[in-house]
């Protein structure tokens, strides 16, 4: 997809380019592997814990 392809007032110029786009090589997860909060709550629970 061209940069130039998406740049449009008009919404179906924009639309149709982007939504046929297919990403080029390996995509990276830019969001995680969702473990996040399993993480921040076991750190939570070992910082109560030493605590007592």
């Amino acid at each position: 997809m061209k940069i130039a392809s998406v740049v449009s007032t008009n919404k179906h110029k924009i639309i149709e380019p982007v939504a046929h786009s297919k990403p080029e090589g390996k995509q990276r997860n830019v969001f995680g592997d969702g473990k996040a909060a399993e993480r921040m709550t076991n750190i939570i629970s070992q910082f109560g814990a030493s605590k007592t």
